[in-house]
């Protein structure tokens, strides 16, 4: 039996370009437009799922309306937790210590969350989920790499170059 989860990122924040920003809780703008447009690509989902940062459950309300389906939100699927480096430019996070962290594997050098610890509580949340319905979840690029690492033989590469567009939607299947 497959699960088939339809995630979408959530819409552009309301921050500049070019800080990062995990578990920080920032805003973005709902589009009502946006959101009927979603709503329409999503067809007939069963459930709905959102990050519980505002950014994301916005957009699940705004959904959730439209759909007549109530917004489960779940801490399992808050972006990565970049620790030190939270509303820092990634110029002042400077090129060495993202070298740093790639080098170690992803571990927590930045003293938040390590990848391995990411994409085991991602997966964790996916395993629980009722086998019997299609899910819509709204929620981050990070955590949408994370399902396609783990669900979709995607590389760690691969996954990490893997385009994901605002507002769009990426289709992942999981065996239950």
């Amino acid at each position: 039996m497959l699960v088939v989860l339809y995630l979408v990122r959530h819409l552009r924040p309301t921050i500049d370009s070019g800080i990062c920003y995990g578990w920080t809780d920032v805003p973005a703008q709902v589009d009502a437009n946006a959101a009927t447009d979603i709503a329409h690509k999503l067809g007939e989902v069963r459930a709905l799922h959102s990050s519980s940062l505002t950014r994301c459950a916005n957009l699940a309300r705004a959904l959730g309306g439209q759909l007549n389906l109530e917004v489960v939100v779940n801490d399992a699927l808050k972006e990565l937790n970049f620790g030190q480096w939270e509303m820092k430019t990634w110029d002042d996070i400077g090129a060495q210590a993202i070298d740093d962290w790639i080098a170690s594997g992803y571990e927590a050098t930045h003293s938040g969350e390590s990848l391995t610890e990411f994409d085991a509580r991602v997966e964790r949340w996916a395993r629980e989920q009722n086998p019997q319905l299609d899910i819509a979840v709204v929620t981050h690029a990070g955590v949408i790499r994370s399902f396609l690492r783990t669900f979709s033989a995607i590389s760690l590469e691969e996954s990490l170059a893997y385009p994901i567009a605002f507002g769009e939607i990426v289709t992942c299947e999981i065996s239950a």
